[in-house]
C-alpha cells in the first residue's frame, strides 16, 4: 500500500500533490557580505591609491612674491609683499563696505538712460519740520472734516448738518 501511495505522488496525476524541493543547480546562491568585501577590497586597491595621490606633486613651487627675480632689493621685496596683502584684504573687507570713497559714477540710478540727480523732479527739496505752516489746518477744515462727518461740499455751501 505504501508503494502505492508513493507511486500515486510521483506520477503525473493531475489532482495529488507534489513534493516540491529545493532548485539546485542552474541557479547559484547568492552571499552579500561577501560580495560587498570583495567590492570594497577591489575599490581600496583602485579608487584608495587615487584618491590617496591627489594633491602629491614632486616638486616645491616657491610662490614668494619676489624671489624669483633677483634684481628686487629686499626692501621693495618687503613692499610688494605688503601691497599684496593689503589687496587681499581690501577684496576681503570690501564686499560689505558700504562707505564709498571713490568718484566712479558708474554705479548710479537712472532712469531711461540719464542719473536720477540730473531729473528736476529729483531735485525737489521736501518742507522741513521746522518751518511755520506745518500742522496749521483751517478751523473750517478741522470743524468739516474731523467732526462734520467728512463733507466738504456742503461746507462750502454754508450748509450743515442737523443736530
Amino acid at each position: 500500500t505504501f508503494s502505492v501511495f508513493l507511486f500515486l505522488l510521483t506520477s503525473d496525476i493531475p489532482y495529488f500533490p507534489k513534493v516540491l524541493g529545493k532548485k539546485k543547480g542552474a541557479v547559484g546562491v547568492g552571499h552579500p557580505g561577501l560580495s560587498r568585501k570583495r567590492a570594497y577590497e577591489q575599490r581600496e586597491k583602485t579608487i584608495g591609491v587615487e584618491h590617496d595621490r591627489i594633491g602629491k606633486v614632486n616638486k616645491i613651487i616657491d610662490k614668494r612674491i619676489g624671489e624669483k627675480n633677483q634684481s628686487i632689493t629686499s626692501e621693495e621685496k618687503a613692499s610688494l609683499r605688503f601691497t599684496a596683502e593689503r589687496v587681499k584684504h581690501l577684496k576681503k573687507g570690501s564686499k560689505f563696505n558700504l562707505t564709498d570713497d571713490n568718484d566712479d559714477y558708474q554705479d548710479m540710478l537712472t532712469h531711461g538712460g540719464k542719473a536720477l540727480t540730473t531729473i528736476q523732479k529729483y531735485d525737489k527739496t521736501l518742507g522741513s519740520e521746522d518751518e511755520d505752516d506745518v500742522g496749521n489746518i483751517g478751523a473750517d477744515v478741522v470743524k468739516v472734516a474731523h467732526f462734520g462727518g467728512g463733507d466738504l461740499d456742503s461746507a462750502a455751501n454754508g450748509l450743515e448738518k442737523p443736530t
